[in-house]
């Protein structure tokens, strides 16, 4: 009689074996490429608003029609079990900021996290840091000088980012980054209000208040609004060009340490400005 398999053993040789896609072509080629698209759009469907169920707030839902788009755009990248009724383990999406044209006059794309989650019966297994560290190496693939960057509330979410390479900073270093991915429209100075009440202040941080976050006696729970980036010296060059470019298009500089409604709207200014000569 053969010795029983640990469940975790189990679990990491269904890991594995796992099928790493991230196109429609590589779906193809696992046959049935409209069976399995669908069986990824229903269960990471699913397990988002399983999530949301404890996480409030956290990630915003998404149908199952939105999830096949985002991978059929070549936006996703997904660890997919090779079981007959395949099962989602990974699944991270990005969102680029920025045109083929726009790309190529800034030097740089910018690509922000957007729904990033892990079969639940799969948590724990370092799955979460590998699937994303995979998103980040997919997208560089396209253009080296790519930062990606997230903006997480959870203790938890902060340590597998920081696991997958992204560093925590102070939204205030980074104005004209933060401008691309403040577009909360019921609280962002984006939107005109006069300062996000969920995002981490200044004073909380700093370089050894963000290195506390490290910290695993950290407890885990909700924590504000945390920016992070996943190479910060792309990041430091990305906001001179963009200082550059205002200098070149006779705009107002937007220097770091303030985010409000008209520094947004400076951000604002020079994105379409760049928009238009592209």
């Amino acid at each position: 009689m053969s010795e029983k398999l640990s469940p975790s053993f189990e679990k990491e040789n269904i890991i594995s074996q796992a099928h790493h896609v991230s196109s429609m072509d590589q779906l193809a080629s696992l046959g049935e490429a409209g069976r399995l698209l669908s069986e990824i759009g229903t269960q990471v469907s699913s397990q988002i608003d399983q999530y949301n169920s404890g996480h409030p707030d956290e990630m915003l839902p998404k149908s199952p029609d939105e999830i096949m788009a985002q991978f059929a755009d070549n936006r996703s990248f997904v660890i997919l079990s090779a079981e007959k009724n395949a099962r989602v383990l990974f699944h991270g999406t990005v969102y680029r900021n920025f045109t083929p044209g726009q790309q190529d006059a800034w030097g740089f794309q910018v690509v922000e996290f957007g729904s990033v989650i892990t079969h639940p019966d799969f948590r724990s297994l370092g799955l979460g840091s590998y699937g994303c560290r995979s998103v980040v190496d997919h997208v560089k693939k396209e253009n080296h000088n790519t930062i990606c960057l997230s903006t997480v509330k959870q203790e938890n979410t902060l340590r597998v980012m920081s696991r997958a390479g992204l560093s925590p900073v102070s939204y205030w270093k980074y104005p004209h980054l933060s401008f691309l991915t403040c577009t909360c429209d019921n609280c962002s100075e984006r939107h005109g209000f006069s300062a996000c009440p969920f995002r981490r202040t200044p004073k909380a941080s700093t370089p050894p208040r963000l290195l506390q976050l490290m910290d695993k006696s950290t407890p885990l729970g909700k924590i504000p609004c945390t920016l992070m980036l996943s190479d910060l010296y792309l990041a430091d060059l990305f906001e001179n060009r963009c200082r550059e470019l205002s200098r070149r298009f006779q705009l107002p500089q937007l220097e770091p340490g303030v985010i409000s409604p008209g520094s947004m709207l400076m951000a604002q200014a020079l994105f379409a400005k760049v928009e238009a000569y592209a």
